[in-house]
């Protein structure tokens, strides 16, 4: 089964948060590891403004602190590998 979605990218944590504020996604799937903001302070700001997509952070970081950080965040789906890989990320949108 092949699902499609419409997709707004971005390279940099900034141009995440434009993408964000002006798409006003459904969910959001983020590498933690952006260039300039990070994908958690990502996931941050527009909570903090009142929007509450599902998150997904997709990440190399394979750390156990890392790992307890994306998932207690408050409305955050999941924690997962990088490359994603596509049942994966179905599964949580």
């Amino acid at each position: 089964m092949r699902l499609r979605f419409p997709v707004v990218a971005a390279a940099t944590g900034s141009g995440a948060l434009t993408a964000a504020e002006s798409a006003r996604p459904d969910v959001v799937v983020l590498d933690v590891m952006l260039p300039d903001v990070d994908g958690f302070e990502v996931a941050a700001r527009p909570r903090a403004a009142g929007r509450n997509a599902p998150v997904l952070f997709l990440t190399a970081r394979d750390s156990v602190d890392d790992r307890i950080r994306g998932l207690s965040s408050e409305g955050n789906e999941g924690h997962g590998p990088r490359p994603p890989r596509g049942p994966h990320l179905a599964d949580h949108a």
